[in-house]
């Protein structure tokens, strides 16, 4: 599908408290050898989601993820239950949490840096083509960024909902996170 014809497709389903203020754009060279193109999305005119350059900043390591103060994570009673299973009765239930709190931060950080680096290979038109074929629930569930950003600026999407999945957004990447922000 050519890109402008996409780009209308997507314009759509743009929630009505964003028309106007998201756009989605690409640029490319027809003659170029490579043929690449680059996607971006602007929100208010400045550029916010291009896969290689963006205000938001993209980890590094999973150790950036850990030790960033907006990723929180919430233990639960089976978070602590688990932990006392792998480590044993003797240690402190105090600690448990702490270790549980460690093990948690350390699983989402690989989830986050496997959906960012999966985004520098991905191509943004098959994300936006896989959104427009696919259900938007599994595209807020989805490990793919592309997919997140799509389906939180989809009108089909409601405040209820958004405010339902809170906690499931301070898991996310920054720039969905952004993108949830914007809609809340």
């Amino acid at each position: 599908m050519n890109w402008n014809k996409l780009r209308k497709q997507l314009e759509e389903f743009i929630n009505p408290t964003l028309e106007g203020r998201v756009e989605y754009l690409a640029s490319g060279y027809r003659y170029r050898k490579d043929k690449k193109t680059q996607a971006l999305i602007k929100v208010d005119k400045e550029e916010v989601f291009n896969m290689h350059k963006t205000f938001v900043t993209w980890y590094e390591n999973e150790q950036a993820i850990i030790k960033d103060e907006n990723f929180k994570v919430f233990v639960t009673e089976e978070d602590i239950i688990e932990t006392r299973k792998s480590v044993g009765d003797n240690v402190p239930e105090d600690r448990l949490e702490v270790i549980a709190r460690k093990n948690k931060r350390a699983f989402y950080a690989k989830k986050i840096m496997n959906a960012q680096n999966s985004l520098l290979k991905t191509d943004f038109q098959k994300a936006a083509n896989d959104f427009l074929s696919g259900n938007v629930n599994d595209c807020l569930n989805s490990d793919d960024i592309i997919l997140n950003v799509l389906a939180i600026i989809d009108r089909r999407v409601g405040k209820n909902r958004l405010k339902k999945m809170k906690y499931q957004m301070d898991l996310k990447h920054p720039i969905v996170r952004y993108f949830y922000d914007l809609r809340s």
